[in-house]
């Protein structure tokens, strides 16, 4: 039997077909096993290109095939080739690599297989392996008379299941304990312990792998990323999403630090057969063409691969025409829902059938889609996120800085408040015209705003919402600037905007840092303000404070009101409540928003913050849904009849009665 002599003519010889590659492992290592001289090259030949060991050597445990069938041969897919390339090159070269994967793709297997070859075969080598729990790092693995007891889903099982199914030629003196494999014959190791706050903390090792990175705790998961740059050069981050965008392990694949390799299960030939997407509603697109045309060549022929067709009319030319296909075609459907459910994802017969047997849309995103926005405990609807993020963000209009003047008694200068624009950073965005440098000024506005201590650990947020337009049309953000500061920019910005009624409605939360922001709008003697009420009182009286305070059932029934108004702006509706945004950042913050397990609502990276950490944090979402409740107070701007009203008739008396009502109304607020 002659091999090739070179890694990657000996990788391609490999059968891929599991009856073939089993007759060719047996007489593979049957030769390996008589001669030094090959083992050697054969050794050199993996150390060059992992892929070998994985097709010629690594067996891989299903339980749930039949007794008789359950240790496997590990034959690579396509997909996992380039997993191990990429890892193998991240190891080579010295950098950290993350993979984003759906279950069971196979991706821990390769992983624990790969760091298994580099012991084998490396002197020295030493890595570090973890994941969130003991039991998922080392359950009381023990390897018996060559056999694996302990608990399968552990990783040193896996490490060690790899060791004992390796050809008996080729297995080292070794040592097993807890939390550690030891390779007797070069010096090898691999250690293992949980991610916790100091997991890798004072440690050194040649690679490391963070098993389930994205299920961790917030801060863990932080702390993990942050202590291993010191601990070794290559880092390897594995895990499907859990707690959705805005957590560590999401936040590393987006941040352009790390290369991202993806195990998808849309590369599975076993999961893509029929492979097909919903790019509207009733309309499907197509990619395995093929499959569909083998169940019925005379149905599907009209039919263009990755070129959308009416779902409705494809049935209906079906029934009226081709009555005689309708059996044939009984093993064919198709969900056209325009991606509502899987966020505008690929499908396959496979996939329509996992979705029916999965208990919620949140396993599906965490586990086959990987997809971070559905995979939290979402507050706010994914379809309507989808299609906002889909079809309405824009890039601002404008982006700059407020700029205003004060007098002696640190009073503002109303006039001298501009938009300075034409900036390409600033901390104000502006989606649409402006009218001689201002806002529309037929149109009424409402400022929400959020306040942080300023200090850079959150931003504070000043949004602009265009009654007229039921939309969103500023925003000015800053993570460091403190309250104070922060009111005096809200009033020149007030003063700005100005619009039909004069000034636009001030609200905002006046938990922690919104008392002092208060403090300093009482000092402008702003006229419009909102005054804090019991909005869920049939009688909604006015209380002696001012500002939106926030407890746990009126902040739910704050979002709970947004997310119906964002819902009604997506269907083009124009109800009082209406709110459209084109903010991209807001609809990222929204995305974030979970339902905390201890109760609650807010930004993922807050659930395990105390409730005063809470409240000295300021974000986007609060001031949309603050601009909601002074609807009420601000009615949209209508046209101002020029014709002016004869001083000497009752209409004339009735509205200089009423001006003057209006102004003693607000002069008893002070």
């Amino acid at each position: 039997m002659i091999y090739p002599d070179n890694a990657k003519s000996f990788y391609e010889s490999i059968p891929r077909d599991i009856p073939a590659n089993i007759a060719y492992r047996m007489k593979l290592h049957d030769l390996l096993a008589g001669s030094k001289n090959f083992q050697d090259t054969y050794k050199a030949m993996i150390l060059e290109d992992p892929k070998i060991a994985f097709n010629s050597a690594w067996f891989t445990y299903d339980p749930q095939q039949p007794a008789g069938f359950r240790d496997v041969p590990f034959v690579l897919r396509e997909a996992q080739e380039e997993a191990i390339d990429a890892v193998d090159h991240a190891y080579r070269n010295q950098y950290d690599l993350a993979i984003d994967k759906a279950r069971k793709e196979g991706a821990t297997e390769l992983l624990v297989k790969y760091f298994t070859g580099l012991w084998w075969l490396e002197p020295g080598f030493c890595a570090l392996v973890g994941s969130r729990k003991k039991e998922f790092v080392d359950t009381s693995v023990e390897i018996i008379n060559m056999r694996v007891q302990g608990t399968h889903k552990s990783l040193f099982h896996k490490i060690c299941y790899a060791v004992v199914n390796m050809p008996r030629w080729g297995v080292p003196n070794f040592q097993k304990t807890s939390m550690r494999l030891e390779n007797l014959d070069n010096g090898s190791s691999i250690g293992g312990e949980s991610t916790n706050e100091n997991f890798g903390a004072g440690d050194r090792a040649s690679i490391s792998l963070v098993d389930e990175h994205g299920r961790m705790d917030y801060t863990i998961a932080q702390s993990v990323v942050e202590n291993l740059s010191d601990t070794c050069n290559c880092n390897i981050y594995n895990s499907t999403h859990f707690y959705g965008t805005a957590h560590p392990y999401n936040q590393l694949l987006i941040s352009g630090k790390v290369k991202v390799v993806i195990l998808n299960w849309e590369r599975n030939p076993l999961k893509n057969q029929g492979l097909y997407k919903s790019p509207d509603y009733d309309e499907v697109t197509i990619s395995d063409l093929a499959y569909y045309r083998n169940i019925s060549e005379e149905a599907f022929s009209g039919i263009e691969k990755d070129t959308p067709f009416t779902l409705s009319k494809f049935w209906r030319d079906i029934r009226e025409n081709k009555p005689h296909l309708l059996e044939a075609l009984k093993k064919v459907s198709f969900i056209a829902d325009g991606g509502d459910a899987n966020d505008g994802g690929w499908r396959s017969k496979w996939y329509d059938a996992e979705e029916k047997r999965r208990t919620s849309r949140r396993d599906m995103a965490q586990n086959v889609d990987r997809n971070p926005v559905g995979s939290g405990d979402m507050f706010f609807s994914p379809v309507t996120l989808r299609r906002l993020r889909a079809e309405h963000i824009q890039t601002p209009t404008h982006t700059g800085e407020i700029k205003f003047k004060k007098n002696e008694d640190e009073s503002i200068i109303k006039t001298s408040c501009i938009l300075k624009t034409g900036l390409t950073t600033g901390r104000m965005q502006w989606w649409g015209p402006l009218i001689d440098g201002r806002p529309d000024q037929s149109h009424n506005f409402i400022i929400g705003s959020d306040i942080s201590v300023g200090t850079g650990a959150s931003n504070s947020v000043h949004l602009i919402y265009d009654v007229n337009t039921q939309s969103e049309v500023g925003i000015w953000v800053c993570p460091n600037t403190p309250p104070e500061s922060f009111a005096d920019v809200g009033v020149a910005l007030a003063y700005w905007t100005g619009g039909n009624s004069g000034l636009p409605y001030m609200i905002w939360e006046n938990n922690g840092p919104g008392g002092a922001y208060g403090k300093r709008i009482q000092f402008y003697a702003y006229p419009k303000v909102y005054v804090q009420r019991d909005e869920r009182a049939r009688k909604k009286t006015e209380k002696n404070a001012w500002g939106w305070h926030s407890s746990l059932d009126n902040k739910i029934d704050l979002l709970q009101d947004l997310d119906i108004a964002l819902g009604q702006a997506i269907r083009g509706s124009k109800a009082h409540s209406s709110f459209m945004t084109h903010d991209e950042g807001l609809v990222g913050e929204l995305e974030s928003y979970i339902n905390f397990e201890a109760g609650g609502v807010g930004p993922a990276k807050l659930s395990k913050d105390s409730s005063g950490a809470r409240k000295a944090h300021g974000d986007r979402v609060i001031p949309a849904g603050l601009v909601l409740l002074a609807l009420r107070l601000q009615p949209k701007g209508v046209a101002k009849d020029t014709r002016g009203i004869p001083k000497d008739c009752i209409a004339y008396r009735r509205q200089q009665r009423e001006m003057q009502e209006a102004r003693d109304k607000e002069n008893r607020r002070w």
